[in-house]
């Protein structure tokens, strides 16, 4: 079963630059534009990773890991 991926950065262009490099590697992911969307994703779906970006309106990364990881405890995270 391939690794799920959840990437979330308030710029487009980067998202898809991970998206694409990550899903060569044969992972699956998805990206979020906003804290609100990353965890109305985590709710739905278990991810193994998340990937943040620090400083995004509304949620920076580090207010928003704290409450994905309430949805899931275990997940592991890049900043």
């Amino acid at each position: 079963m391939p690794h799920r991926i959840l990437i979330v950065d308030d710029e487009q262009i980067v998202l898809d630059a991970f998206q694409r490099g990550l899903e060569m590697r044969e992972y699956v992911v998805a990206t979020a534009t906003s804290g609100t969307r990353a965890l109305e994703l985590c709710e739905q779906t278990t991810y193994d990773l998340v990937i943040l970006d620090y400083i995004m309106p509304n949620m920076d990364g580090i207010q928003l890991l704290v409450r994905i990881r309430k949805i899931q405890p275990h997940i592991r995270s890049i900043i």
